[in-house]
């Protein structure tokens, strides 16, 4: 079942709101097959995993296990029924980690292989099957998932009033710029955008530049910004009525609710959003529980007075040092 979630992951955003999932064929405690769902509208993991067991082996699958990180479909959507290849190949045995929380599958698929005589074990590293499925659980919701990501300083500011202070080492910047790569949208406020006029790019590594998504109301005062003046996507949200061309696009949103904005940056087909500040806009989304993650990067230096970085309330996942800078990983409770 590790193994079933290594595989999941691999496929990252390429699923947008489909979930990751991993699929591994056993026979006698010998893998002859294996499989991640790649793309969204692509085949799913359990087919992928029969696709790739070799013409030796295939008399061995009516014969093996196959283990699944989430509970196979049961339902005719972009793709046939997981479970119908399942029973085509005469397996005897389901072992899956938890089941699907898609109103139209959860636990049919088991029921449904049971009631034809398959072994369905349920609960194999339950927490790690959770964990992988937590974006998926937010675009059941019609909304992105969301992280929330910010640096601050050892006595806890994110920086000064009028102008950029960088409080991160430049490994940290790197990891930063692979985040990008891993998600759809990256989305800033007003004061952000003016004051550290950043690019919101990947070109520190390989991958796709994510929509980036800029909050202002003052779209004048952003004409010489980065985000504004370069070729790259970019779509300004506020109340202002504008028509931009180009690679820019507007959207008027009569309201600053974060609930409306992540159901029409859903609709875009944002599956997931990276919030990188400034403290106004984290502390908005924090307050009102629209976060699912929170990246919190600490540094070693001190500034002494500023912005003060927002307070959390969460569940540390784990720590992560590197060199001088602290990155502590933080859920809801």
């Amino acid at each position: 079942m590790q193994r079933c979630i290594e595989l999941a992951r691999k496929a990252g955003k390429a699923v947008k709101s489909n979930p990751q999932v991993g699929a591994v064929i056993v026979y006698k405690d010998r893998i002859i097959g294996e499989g991640y769902h790649k793309q969204y509208g692509g085949p799913h993991a359990e087919v992928n995993a029969f696709a790739d067991v070799n013409a030796d082996d295939q008399s061995l699958i009516a014969e093996s296990t196959i283990y699944v990180s989430l509970e196979p479909c049961c339902i005719h959507s972009k793709t046939p029924p997981c479970t119908d290849a399942i029973l085509s190949h005469g397996i005897k045995k389901v072992v899956v980690s938890i089941a699907d929380p898609n109103d139209r599958i959860d636990g049919n698929s088991i029921k449904l292989l049971r009631d034809k005589g398959v072994e369905v074990i349920v609960g194999v590293l339950e927490e790690q099957g959770h964990q992988l499925l937590r974006p998926f659980r937010a675009n059941l919701n019609k909304r992105p998932y969301v992280i929330l990501k910010w640096a601050q300083s050892k006595d806890g500011y994110m920086g000064k009033n009028d102008h950029q202070v960088w409080l991160t080492n430049p490994y940290v910047k790197v990891k930063t710029h692979l985040w990008r790569s891993e998600i759809d949208g990256i989305l800033v406020g007003h004061n952000t955008a003016l004051i550290d006029d950043p690019a919101l790019t990947t070109r520190l590594v390989p991958g796709d530049n994510p929509l980036r998504i800029i909050l202002t109301n003052k779209l004048v005062e952003l004409e010489n910004s980065e985000v504004y003046s370069d070729d790259l996507r970019t779509l300004f949200i506020g109340n202002e009525d504008h028509s931009l061309e180009g690679s820019k696009s507007h959207l008027h949103l009569g309201s600053s609710d974060p609930k409306e904005l992540l159901s029409k940056l859903y609709e875009l087909g944002i599956s997931r959003l990276m919030i990188e500040g400034g403290a106004k806009t984290l502390k908005k989304f924090i307050s009102s529980g629209f976060w699912d993650e929170a990246r919190v990067l600490k540094s070693q230096i001190t500034i002494e007075s500023g912005v003060k970085a927002p307070q959390l309330s969460g569940r540390l996942l784990c720590k992560e040092i590197i060199h001088d800078n602290i990155i502590e990983y933080v859920q809801p409770l």
